[in-house]
């Protein structure tokens, strides 16, 4: 009589203490098993990265023996090597394992997440910095994946999960688009398709060629195929894990400091931004589907795009400050001091100096602001407080 197969978890009940007795590698691995057909395939990648770390650390305890304080120590030890983005993440997983075994209830009471910063670590290079990157990109054929990267991400938006899966079939050399399949995509507002520029165009066929010597030949391969460490053969059908390593290669060959891989993405929606002439419907349609808190965290637009846009620094405006219009008319105490402008508010704002200050700054100098209609829309875009935008039309 056959022996009947036996899954990992056949006897494993969701009442069971069988999990938190186990080893926390062989817990953890179970527990994702189970958790498997109720996640997106991308929620489970991510899971089994984060695992890989929580693995390392609370290897040699059972999950019925975490306590709140070894936590704690992993917290502080993973602060050496990542953001408290990924740490929370990571932390949210063993919640989610915790749960599972009936222990998180006694835990959770001195667990305290990491606090997030107001603002995303994101920003946007410079017209020098990406000078100095692709020149050293062009100079060292073995940084080709991550120059070619570098090209495609700065001008199509696509970030580096989905320049990473692409497949041949996604790039249209005739019609110059290309399109962001469901498995790059990060969700489904992210599945577009982005025509192509002249240097996109460029980059994209160069890809291509540069894949086809590494075995990519069928539609459904990889552009960027993966490597094996140890035989360094190239498998066209699995993508590349990440262009990291040849990146931090190029910023240190160009002299560039902190410059995240999914920094062009956010360079690419900056430009769009600035530009006046494209309208929000347009950069949704190429970056995929941006909500207003998006846009504040993505758009870093750079500070000379914004001063010479408030600024106002032209003379006849600068004249205004002598106009009755700007007079103290003996209302309030005089208004000494060179006039304040857009550039000088948007400067204090920087400093993230409370509205009320910034206020009282204005009263209490000469105004010569730019208050027309784009400028005042463009102040509000870019989240300067009512309070600040009514004390500099009336300046």
């Amino acid at each position: 009589m056959a022996t009947p197969t036996v899954t990992p978890f056949a006897n494993l009940s969701p009442e069971s203490d069988d999990l938190g007795s186990m080893p926390f590698t062989q817990a953890l691995n179970l527990f994702l098993e189970m958790r498997k057909p109720f996640l997106h395939p991308r929620t489970v990648r991510d899971y089994h990265y984060c695992s890989k770390y929580l693995n390392q650390h609370f290897g040699h305890l059972r999950p019925n023996d975490i306590t709140a304080m070894h936590i704690r120590k992993y917290q502080i030890a993973r602060k050496e090597r990542c953001g408290p983005h990924m740490i929370n993440h990571e932390g949210s997983l063993l919640q989610q394992l915790l749960k599972q075994c009936g222990t998180w209830e006694r835990v959770g009471l001195g667990y305290q997440p990491l606090p997030l910063p107001r603002v995303g670590p994101g920003r946007a290079i410079t017209d020098e910095e990406e000078q100095k990157l692709f020149r050293a990109g062009a100079s060292n054929p073995q940084w080709v994946s991550a120059y070619l990267f570098a090209l495609i991400s700065l001008n199509t938006t696509m970030g580096p999960g989905e320049i990473k899966k692409l497949r041949r079939k996604d790039i249209d050399l005739e019609k110059k688009t290309v399109t962001i399949n469901p498995e790059g995509a990060k969700n489904p507002n992210r599945i577009r398709t982005i025509e192509l520029n002249e240097i996109a165009l460029g980059a994209c066929k160069e890809a291509l060629a540069v894949a086809e010597k590494k075995g990519s030949i069928l539609p459904e391969h990889y552009v960027f195929p993966w490597r094996h460490k140890s035989t360094h053969k190239f498998h066209p059908d699995r993508p590349c894990e990440s262009f990291r390593s040849q990146w931090e290669q190029m910023l240190d060959f160009a002299g560039i400091k902190n410059l995240r891989l999914y920094d062009l993405r956010h360079t690419a929606i900056t430009r769009l931004c600035e530009d006046p002439n494209v309208s929000e419907e347009v950069i949704e349609s190429i970056a995929g589907h941006i909500t207003h808190q998006m846009k504040k965290r993505y758009c870093h637009v750079r500070v000379e795009a914004r001063r010479a846009a408030l600024a106002g620094l032209v003379p006849a405006r600068l004249d205004r400050s002598h106009t009755p219009g700007n007079s103290n008319n003996g209302n309030g105490p005089p208004k000494t001091g060179k006039p304040m402008t857009n550039e000088q508010v948007l400067a204090l704002m920087e400093a993230q100096l409370p509205a009320k200050v910034i206020v009282a700054k204005i009263e209490r100098a000469p105004g010569a602001f730019d208050t027309s209609p784009e400028t005042l829309k463009a102040l509000k875009q870019w989240g300067v407080p009512d309070a600040v935008i009514l004390a500099m039309v009336k300046a």
